[in-house]
């Protein structure tokens, strides 16, 4: 066997170990949390949670370990699916249901062992059937963790699935007051600034329900401690030192990745004496870790060779039973393939024994690239066809083979297929990337046009309405060429949604309209109403009430000619909307509560969202604040949000506005402007620009506030035009700037007392402006 370069133990972290073993010590005594551990790759995050976990252990502590996958189709919820499911299969299902009792059903989408028999599917989709879930999963952890403690490490949440965010997101914010802490790591260079989860770790520390440990690359004197112990040596040279960190960068993985490489030439030998090497102008040191990996592989036996090859095209995790599929190798040579690579440092096996899995992505990624085509199809080939014989394998997983096989007509539906599921878990960017993945080999125009309005609407629900957009302009003149009105109409429907979130509000009234008339000659149909309601919101927020209220008796009308109760009750919501603005407030908050409660009993989920959002802001509007941030709280309970926690934060935003909060007020509307930036919708973030104005102005800090208000000649509709000429003219009154402040009072006339949050009557505040 040749000789291991692996570091015996953690050096060069020993205050980034105490930060951790000090949340866990705290989570034992039950004050539980969510602690990160950021790095780039090869930084060490995973030796460091291993030692954590076996700290964790030694002290009586649950643990448990699951880690996310880099496949485009990743199953969702799939750190907590392995975590939990290999727990369950430790524990036993009779044990977690006498423990949970009824709420183990719950747990049936993850851990179907847990499904009660004959309930059928639970619909995910459901926010409250999601919600269900998510509690169940905190129970179940709480429940596990009563006595010593728990700890459970999540890997790599930088390839985490939105559904497995969001579920993060759930757990901060409940870990409080339990003997659970959860160790998410991620690399910190893979976060860049339009990933979907650097605005959740950003909320998450702002809301103080983080710790955050980040792992910096090594320096001389690290790096010659991790020499020494490696080697168990008391002397390592300036010189060795010196060019192990500048090949390395102080990357720990990189350096044993170097040190292996010398060893295995020959470089660095074993004596009598002890370790030797070269002298160093000898020393044959790899320009490149991917180089120093392929030219180790390279002296592989075959079998091994062939084993990794499939390994890398299985995934970052390995079934071994798929192995003699893929590989075409016999089990036993499979097998002294698997504890060759073990030892060579390339491949790990889990505690169970049941995943090896590559030691780190960087190995994967040098071996992968470095198959030929020809091979790397036939290898995802066997994969599909290997995954097709066993009933409870990922549809996802074998969508991905299927297409990186070439066999694309058989791939198009299970990917399809796939996409539902994905859906139906809210996993929307995964769907997504699998109808993405369809798309170029779908057969005709109409259906390529459906299945663009269904990327386009998916992308939406994934927070990303820039690439919905550019779906849904594909889309529309492809129907349009194939006679498919309802596809086309489909399509104008939902881009005049994505338009209006990017603050293109007049362009968006054109969508909606081109929608209706296209929809009109059809008949009577959901969408016809649908169509109608969202050209009557326009105009209720451009402050037309009565011409409002018009088309919403006529959505009513083509509501009850169909029969469906959805538009009837979404129509409503926005009706309360347009009484409340108009004075009658409590006809108004009498129809939100109708709307709302007639939609959430009759499972119309978006209606009972839309309706709740509405009245929040309208609270806030009549100076309700309390009440707003009751429902705020509502919301993070009870529905699920893109991106997550932007329609509490909006709430709450304002409601600490009104209620004289101005820090927590101004801190909410960074984060929505932070989440506007991160997803292209600049409504939501203007709405927050205008907030952070007014808190700036009261807490005395005008030059900020003037630098944070949006451009106006971005700003289309009255409910935003109107408070950014208040929000203007208050900035000037503070400068002292009369002149400036006059300008913008014709303007601002045209409000009415209730159109956002401010310091005083906007009537009396236009007179002591015309004063002046």
């Amino acid at each position: 066997m040749i000789e291991q370069a692996l570091c015996p133990t953690v050096v060069g972290r020993e205050r980034e170990a105490d930060r951790l073993e000090d949340a866990l010590l705290d989570a034992l005594r039950g004050d539980g949390r969510l602690v990160l551990l950021a790095g780039e790759a090869g930084l060490g995050k995973t030796r460091l949670a291993r030692q954590l976990s076996e700290r964790a252990e030694r002290l009586g502590a649950v643990a448990l370990w699951g880690g996310c996958s880099e496949a485009e189709f990743a199953l969702p919820f799939l750190p907590f699916v392995e975590a939990l499911g290999n727990h369950l299969s430790a524990v036993g299902a009779a044990a977690i249901v006498e423990r949970l009792g009824p709420a183990a059903e719950d747990l049936g989408p993850m851990l179907p062992a847990l499904a009660r028999r004959g309930s059928g599917d639970t619909d995910v989709n459901d926010p409250t059937a999601r919600l269900r879930l998510f509690e169940a999963v905190f129970q179940l952890l709480r429940a596990e963790a009563a006595g010593p403690g728990m700890l459970l490490v999540i890997e790599d949440i930088h390839w985490a699935d939105a559904s497995t965010r969001e579920l993060l997101d759930f757990l901060a914010r409940r870990l409080r007051a339990t003997r659970v802490v959860v160790l998410a790591t991620y690399r910190r260079d893979e976060l860049h600034r339009r990933h979907p989860l650097a605005p959740l770790v950003q909320s998450w520390r702002r809301a103080g329900v983080v710790s955050s440990v980040e792992l910096e690359p090594f320096d001389g004197q690290a790096v010659a401690s991790m020499v020494r112990a490696i080697f168990a040596s008391d002397e390592v040279s300036p010189e060795f030192r010196d060019i192990l960190l500048e090949r390395s960068e102080g990357n720990p993985f990189v350096l044993e990745e170097l040190l292996k490489d010398a060893i295995d030439r020959g470089d660095i030998f074993r004596t009598a004496a002890g370790w030797e090497r070269r002298q160093i102008e000898e020393l044959r040191l790899p320009a490149s870790v991917r180089e120093s990996i392929l030219q180790r592989i390279e002296r592989l036996p075959e079998a091994s060779r062939e084993v990794l090859q499939a390994s890398a095209a299985l995934g970052v995790a390995v079934r071994p039973d798929l192995l003699p599929s893929v590989s075409g190798c016999r089990p036993a040579d499979i097998e002294d393939a698997l504890v060759r690579l073990v030892g060579e440092q390339l491949l790990d096996v889990d505690e169970g024994g049941t995943r090896y899995r590559f030691r780190h992505a960087l190995t994967r990624e040098a071996v992968y690239d470095d198959i030929v085509v020809p091979r790397r199809q036939a290898l995802h080939s066997r994969a599909a066809d290997a995954l097709a014989t066993i009933a409870d394998a990922p549809t996802g997983e074998r969508a991905r083979h299927l297409f990186a096989a070439g066999r694309f007509m058989e791939a198009v539906p299970v990917g399809l297929q796939a996409a539902g599921e994905a859906e139906d878990r809210q996993g929307f960017s995964e769907a997504s990337e699998l109808l993405l993945r369809a798309l170029p080999y779908v057969e005709g125009e109409a259906v390529r046009a459906e299945l663009l309005v269904r990327i386009g609407r998916v992308t939406w629900r994934a927070g990303d309405p820039p690439g919905a957009e550019r779906y849904l302009a594909e889309a529309i003149p492809i129907a349009d060429r194939s006679g498919d009105v309802a596809t086309s109409a489909a399509g104008h429907l939902m881009l005049g949604r994505v338009l209006w979130e990017q603050s293109r509000q007049d362009v968006a009234r054109t969508e909606y309209q081109v929608a209706r008339d296209l929809l009109e000659p059809l008949g009577p149909s959901r969408a016809l109403a649908e169509a109608t309601i969202r050209l009557a919101s326009l105009l209720i927020f451009d402050f037309e009430y009565a011409r409002g209220l018009e088309l919403l008796a006529e959505s009513t009308a083509v509501s009850e000619a169909i029969g469906d109760d959805g538009p009837r009750l979404w129509g409503l919501g926005f009706q309360a909307l347009a009484h409340v603005a108009m004075g009658d407030i409590d006809m108004g908050y009498a129809e939100f509560r109708q709307a709302h409660d007639e939609a959430r009993a009759r499972g119309l989920t978006y209606v009972a969202f839309n309706t709740l959002y509405n009245e929040m802001e309208l609270r806030i509007m009549t100076f309700d604040g309390r009440e707003a941030l009751v429902l705020a709280d509502r919301f993070d309970r009870e529905y699920a949000q893109f991106p997550p926690g932007l329609q509490s934060s909006l709430g709450r935003m304002m409601a600490f506005r009104v209620l004289g909060r101005l820090a927590d007020g101004l801190g909410h509307a960074e984060r929505v402007m932070e989440m506007g930036r991160g997803s292209g919708i600049t409504t939501y973030g203007i709405w927050a620009r205008h907030c952070a104005v007014a808190c700036l102005l009261d807490l005395g800090r005008v030059d900020e506030a003037r630098a944070s208000l949006p451009d106006r000649t971005t700003l289309i509709e009255r409910q935003d035009k109107t408070p950014h000429a208040i929000a203007s003219m208050l900035v000037a009154l503070a400068a002292d700037e009369p002149t400036a402040a006059r300008q913008e009072v014709d303007f601002a006339r045209e409000a009415p007392t209730w159109a956002r949050p401010l310091p005083c009557d906007v009537l009396e505040m236009l007179e002591v402006a015309t004063e002046l």
